[in-house]
């Protein structure tokens, strides 16, 4: 076998250069049509009647819009082998399926929409994933039971009052020793896509609603085409705060 395959080494070798060619060319039409189609999905999105984003069109478009990727290799850097962790709003379940199951003994994965945890169950199903319907609002969740919590673009979906109402469940759920992870969308002031109800236009904003439940907070900034996601790093919940820790840049490092 292996002087078989030394044999037609030595015989393609001199046609190296029309294959590179040919694989050359291949590659760069279908990388072409994976544009057309991801660019496609993201126009008529919006007009399918469904908030979450399937973001296996973000890989067509990559490395030029591939948000689900930086989201879910940040949040894998937390999760150690045995941990519990929690996706806050999964939307198309991609994160918990393909990231956080590599290392986590068990996901829960919520969304309030039922055709995403439909499709979120047809897609990312794994045997240590629990895909279920559930409203972040009015949630009830165990004390102390998460050790990572993955919070990606949820707070400009919900209301200044509904954000701090979750948050303050998510500090009870998460262990004294865990982390919360998240994003959100930074927005020029005025903006407006009519989808979000709370928008956030400096990481002093997003600090301002996110550092009074965690003793610890980091923040820092991730730019896009034609966008910038604020992530925070969250640590020590419900600990007490004096006056001066409260401060901005004091919670923690901000950059961006």
């Amino acid at each position: 076998m292996k002087e078989q395959l030394k044999l037609a080494r030595n015989l393609l070798r001199p046609f190296a250069p029309v294959l590179i060619f040919t694989l050359d060319l291949a590659a760069r039409c279908c990388l072409a049509l994976n544009r057309v189609v991801g660019w496609s999905y993201l126009r008529l999105w919006p007009i399918f009647g469904i908030y979450w984003f399937d973001h296996a069109f973000d890989h067509l478009l990559a490395p030029g819009c591939n948000r689900s990727t930086e989201r879910g290799t940040l949040a894998n850097r937390y999760i150690k082998p045995g941990d519990a962790v929690l996706d806050v709003a999964c939307g198309d379940g991609s994160l918990s399926g393909d990231y956080y199951s590599r290392e986590a003994s068990h996901v829960d994965a919520f969304d309030y929409d039922e055709r995403a945890i439909r499709h979120a169950r047809k897609k990312h199903a794994k045997h240590n994933v629990t895909f279920f319907v559930a409203d972040a609002t009015v949630i009830e969740l165990l004390p102390e039971k998460y050790d990572v919590i993955a919070f990606f673009a949820v707070l400009e979906h919900l209301s200044e009052e509904e954000g701090t109402k979750l948050l303050r469940k998510l500090t009870g759920t998460l262990k004294p020793e865990g982390v919360l992870i998240g994003s959100t969308l930074l927005t020029k002031d005025g903006e407006s896509n009519g989808v979000h109800r709370n928008k956030f236009s400096s990481v002093q904003k997003v600090e301002k609603l996110v550092a009074p439940h965690f003793n610890q907070v980091d923040l820092w900034c991730s730019r896009w085409p034609k966008r910038i996601d604020c992530y925070f790093e969250c640590r020590l919940p419900n600990g007490k705060r004096d006056t001066d820790a409260h401060e901005l840049g004091k919670t923690g490092a901000i950059y961006c």
